[in-house]
């Protein structure tokens, strides 16, 4: 059994930032989520889903949630939370039939393939296992951010494999596909090392910047797009 970095963080895995910082992003996540699929018990499948914490939420929430990870520490975890619903497997070559989910989604993940042939195939995967009218969220780290440069060197399931996604990449790939772009969004001005208590005014500061694109491209920890498929 060949065990990569994320089965010898699988315990740990989900406290490497501090419980607030978690907790934060996984709430922005899930409201972003609600606001594209405003139905519950849609089928949501979640590609490099770790330790299956947002696919419980979505669970909770009354979505039918699945995921998919490559690493038996992390699908072992998952499956405790979320009975039978994770499954081992590779990014590049999805185990589920064509137009299986109204959403597929991928939470930084796409970088650790650090290849962006790589890139290129997994996204056309979830292209493919997402249904018509369905669908496809990517959340990735903005390149333009100069903190990820040093972010990725303290975080222990960053090992210098990885390789930062330019949006344009997404873009061109959705394009490519025919996949409609519904929306772009750059979001996320809560560091690591922010105090809880600094929360509400970096929320405030964000959407300040937002409205100033420049400020936002180097600024703003993430890119998000979402595509539909017609």
């Amino acid at each position: 059994m060949e065990e990569n970095i994320f089965d010898k963080l699988g315990e740990s895995y989900d406290k490497i930032f501090p419980s607030h910082i978690f907790e934060y992003y996984l709430t922005e996540r899930i409201k972003l989520i609600q606001k594209i699929l405003s139905k519950s018990k849609v089928k949501i499948l979640d590609v490099g889903c770790g330790t299956g914490t947002l696919i419980y939420h979505l669970n909770k929430l009354g979505y039918d949630a699945y995921g998919i990870d490559n690493s038996f520490k992390m699908v072992e975890i998952a499956n405790k939370k979320n009975p039978g619903k994770v499954k081992k497997g590779d990014m590049l070559n999805l185990e589920f039939k064509n137009q299986s989910f109204d959403l597929v989604i991928s939470i930084v993940s796409l970088h650790h393939l650090g290849n962006l042939n790589r890139v290129e195939k997994a996204v056309n995967e979830m292209i493919r296992v997402t249904k018509k009218s369905g669908f496809i969220l990517i959340w990735e780290h903005n390149p333009f951010n100069p903190y990820w440069y040093f972010l990725m060197k303290k975080v222990p399931q960053d090992i210098g494999e990885e390789k930062l996604i330019p949006l344009w990449i997404i873009i061109k790939i959705f394009k490519k596909n025919n996949i409609k772009i519904e929306k772009i969004l750059k979001t996320g001005f809560v560091p690591d090392f922010a105090p809880e208590w600094s929360l509400p005014i970096l929320k405030f500061l964000e959407k300040g910047i937002k409205k100033l694109p420049l400020l936002s491209m180097f600024l703003l920890a993430h890119n998000v797009i979402i595509g539909k498929k017609e």
